[in-house]
């Protein structure tokens, strides 16, 4: 993944949505302050970085949404450096 890549907080809160699912549907994908046509802009975003798929009529996260969400710090919604772990054989 990219770590220059800063994404918007919408883009963030719509890969929280998406976390605890299997797919949303567009209109099951309620943001605060977000109206439909700015949703789209940033759905179509994640679309391009490859953090969101769509099948049908559904959006889901792809493995690397997931590596970022899992990336982020709950608190305060920032991406939490990751400690390196080496084994030596």
């Amino acid at each position: 993944m990219n770590q220059q890549l800063k994404l918007h907080r919408y883009q963030v809160e719509v890969i929280k949505a998406l976390t605890p699912t299997q797919g949303l549907k567009f209109n099951e994908i309620k943001i605060k302050g977000l109206e439909s046509e700015h949703m789209n802009y940033h759905l179509k975003q994640l679309l391009a970085w490859n953090f969101v798929e769509k099948n049908e009529n559904l959006y889901s996260l792809t493995d690397l949404g997931k590596d970022y969400c899992n990336l982020l710090d709950d608190n305060v919604e920032i991406i939490e450096k990751q400690p390196k772990t080496s084994v030596i054989i």
